[in-house]
């Protein structure tokens, strides 16, 4: 089966490459693409509705930046304000609502056009300088900050890669091919989200690669900092920038320049070349990463540590990330007053497609999936993958899904073919691709040792046990059922 298994993928993966080859106009990525955008937060199964009850929302409203122009759109519902944050820049929406009884779903949203370029730099390195130490841009982006830090063992390392160079863009691009050839990459990143921890373990996700690569070049005296961004294609996604004159800011995208490395990527070479044909990577060198930045992405913010301005009097909000707010946000940037305990909550992006109500509720049965899973509401969670099947973008989410509803539910061979059905889709999503091959092996094994076929689930086990990565607690998970069988 395994045999089969791979030359259907094989198979799938020619045929996307044969589709981006085939097309009558290929998209040219150095041209520049106006895209529809909306963000949407809902908040589903809302039961109980206290006469008090509040919603205090926080999220990113896009801006201009070097590779985009945004215009706004509605924003829904009525925000109670729209602030700036003093240090970078980033607009931030601030939403207080006040449901009424009876309202099962909360909706908020954000509409938004933006037209996205590639950026491309020509750097003379002898050109180069840092700008003046005594300025303000100098002194914030070359201090110690929560989650990258400057000093320490992140100093030491950075004056290690350099050596005796001394300047600043060479000593930017040093640190760049070492991140690429030492670090190994996880999605989700470990739980200390710093520069220091991501030095200490070697791995991490792209937004500690960029907040490590900018501890490093402010430890020397480099400005730098993060960029946090939305796929088009859907997912979050970080990498980092470096200030030198008369150049300014010049972006740097260590995790997307490993993922073309076939040593170094979780993609094979015909993945990699998908990869980067979705994201709009016109060079096979992954050393085009340094300098230059793809276009099929929005910038949603710059800068960690962001500030939410407050009246006078009061101390303002510190979210050291927003991405782009709400439950994804550090600390959370979103307060529940007065509704049940297990409202199930959270954003997404769409682009290019223009949905209802209805539709984000939907999309929301998908993307939530696990919040809903954990309510114990899989029906709602298979209403949503049953919906969702023709969107390829989520196919290996929407597979591995249903096959965990029909396992919950007994139906173990529905279950197996669903999962198998995930490791066949493609993907270009490191995160997708490691929810297929860590996640579908754990339930697959669970299915047949429910099917009592423990030879087979043991094999379904060890090879995530072998893959190392414990992704979600996918390697704990797969040793919990190694040593004793899977039992509802």
């Amino acid at each position: 089966m395994n045999g089969v298994l791979r030359i259907g993928v094989l198979t799938v993966v020619l045929l996307a490459l044969a589709g981006f080859a085939g097309a009558s106009v290929a998209p040219d990525p150095t041209k520049p693409e106006t895209v529809q955008g909306s963000y949407w937060y809902v908040l589903d199964h809302v039961v109980d509705v206290a006469p008090d009850a509040s919603v205090s929302l926080v999220a990113v409203v896009p801006g201009n930046h070097a590779h985009q122009k945004i215009k706004l759109g509605n924003i829904f519902p009525e925000p109670e304000q729209i602030v700036v944050d003093p240090d970078h820049g980033n607009r931030i929406v601030i939403w207080k609502y006040r449901p009424e009884p009876g309202e099962e779903q909360i909706y908020f949203r954000i509409d938004f056009t933006a037209v996205i370029t590639m950026r491309t730099t020509d750097v003379d390195p002898d050109a180069v300088s840092i700008p003046d130490r005594g300025s303000a841009l100098w002194r914030m982006y070359t201090c110690n900050e929560t989650w990258i830090e400057a000093d320490g063992k992140v100093a030491e390392s950075a004056r290690t890669i350099v050596g005796g160079e001394r300047n600043p863009y060479v000593q930017a691009r040093l640190i760049f091919d070492w991140m690429v050839k030492s670090l190994r990459f996880v999605p989700g990143g470990l739980p200390d989200r710093g520069a220091a921890g991501t030095l200490n373990a070697s791995s991490g996700d792209c937004g500690q690669y960029s907040r490590l690569f900018a501890g490093m070049c402010r430890s020397l005296g480099i400005p730098a900092r993060t960029v946090t961004n939305v796929w088009l294609d859907g997912g979050m996604h970080r990498f980092a920038e470096f200030y030198v004159e008369p150049y300014g800011w010049i972006p740097v995208d260590v995790s997307v320049a490993q993922a073309m490395i076939p040593e170094f990527s979780l993609f094979d070479d015909t993945e990699i070349k998908v990869f980067r044909l979705t994201r709009g990577i016109p060079s096979e060198e992954s050393s085009w990463l340094f300098g230059n930045l793809y276009r099929n992405h929005v910038t949603l913010t710059v800068g960690n540590n962001i500030v939410i301005p407050a009246p006078e009097g009061r101390t303002p909000v510190v979210f050291t990330t927003l991405e782009p707010g709400g439950a994804n946000a550090w600390p959370p940037a979103i307060d529940l007053v007065g509704l049940n305990e297990d409202v199930v909550h959270g954003g997404f992006f769409v682009f290019d497609r223009q949905i209802d109500t209805e539709d984000a509720h939907q999309l929301a049965h998908q993307k939530l999936a696990d919040q809903f899973f954990n309510a114990g509401m899989d029906e709602i969670v298979e209403d949503g993958c049953l919906t969702a099947q023709e969107d390829h973008s989520d196919g290996v989410a929407t597979w591995i899904n249903l096959g965990r509803v029909n396992l919950h539910k007994g139906n173990y061979a529905r279950a197996e073919a669903c999962l198998l059905r995930a490791l066949s889709e493609v993907t270009t999503s490191r995160s997708a691709k490691l929810e297929a091959a860590l996640w579908a092996h754990n339930y697959l094994g669970n299915c047949y040792d429910m099917m009592d076929r423990r030879t087979m689930a043991l094999e379904e086990y060890r090879q995530v046990v072998e893959m190392g990565i414990n992704y979600k607690g996918a390697v704990d998970y797969a040793r919990l059922y190694i040593l004793e069988p899977y039992s509802p």
